[in-house]
């Protein structure tokens, strides 16, 4: 069920230690008489409990140096080094090109953050290793015991506190959490979502117009006749923006306001619809009820 799915991702994540993975440090790089020769250090010597290159474990001392030597070849154009310790602990993984500037870095020991990747193969959470990850990125989510702008804004019509706001044409996606559930269901058992990354909504946009409307109707509010010119939130915004540099701090309502109140910010869920089979089942309209 949705339920125990959760509680064991839930529990999953707790279960990863808060500490700082191992870090993998190279000492030097060596091409002579046909051979590559690489050897470096872990961090921590005392937990670390092996050393990997190429996802195959290499002799570690008990001071925790690692020398590694093959032959090159075409095929080979990389190594990818990992260190891993007691507690189960990945480090993020080094990558050592063998041509090109990740080979020079490495000879002097300073492995740049530009050598340093995640794939499928070595994604980590917290130094824990990931193998089969997949990433879901969510848009605003709505639901039962939510959090954020739309509360706020649902309280403000509320108690007759928010402004009556023109329409200004911005479209934002949003989502409902229980979608979001049957997401990652799909993605937890769908072979074809290993190592992809999907945005989810509810394949609906909405306006804070549309947002202000309904929530009045749900409210059985009648929605305000008049409305304040766009013109008088841009002007404002101008002179928050004004005040806050004479101040040295944001004033309340000034530019970057008016963009959460105004702007756009709408994606498209067609990729995880057409690879793993995923429908939104809820709207924002018809789900304000169970809101409010």
């Amino acid at each position: 069920s949705a339920r125990s799915f959760l509680k064991r991702a839930q529990d999953d994540l707790a279960a990863l230690k808060d500490e700082e993975p191992p870090k993998v440090h190279i000492l030097s790089y060596e091409e002579g008489d046909g051979l590559i020769k690489i050897e470096g250090f872990a961090d921590d010597n005392v937990n670390v409990k092996n050393v990997s290159v190429n996802h195959s474990d290499v002799p570690i001392s008990e001071d925790g140096k690692f020398s590694f030597t093959t032959v090159p070849t075409q095929s080979l154009t990389e190594f990818l080094i990992r260190a891993q310790d007691i507690g189960g602990n990945i480090s993020a993984p080094v990558v050592i090109k063998v041509e090109g500037q990740y080979k020079a870095e490495a000879v002097k020991g300073k492995i740049k953050d530009t050598s340093i990747t995640y794939s499928k193969d070595t994604f980590t959470v917290k130094g824990k290793y990931v193998p089969e990850p997949v990433v879901l990125r969510l848009t605003m989510v709505y639901g039962p015991a939510m959090k954020g702008n739309l509360p706020r804004m649902i309280d403000a019509i509320a108690k007759g506190r928010f402004p009556p706001i023109p329409e200004f044409a911005n479209q934002r996606s949003m989502v409902h959490v229980d979608d979001v559930v049957h997401a990652a269901l799909l993605a937890a058992v769908k072979p074809a979502a290993v190592g992809q990354t999907y945005i989810v909504t509810d394949g609906q946009t909405y306006s804070t117009r549309q947002l202000y409307e309904w929530i009045y109707e749900t409210l059985g509010k009648s929605v305000p006749r008049w409305r304040i010119p766009k013109a008088v939130f841009h002007g404002l915004a101008r002179v928050g923006d004004v005040i806050g540099k004479i101040r040295g701090r944001r004033f309340f309502y000034d530019s970057d306001t008016l963009n959460k109140l105004a702007g756009s910010t709408w994606y498209s869920s067609q990729k995880i619809k057409q690879e793993l089979g995923y429908h939104a089942k809820y709207q924002l309209r018809d789900s304000l009820p169970g809101i409010l």
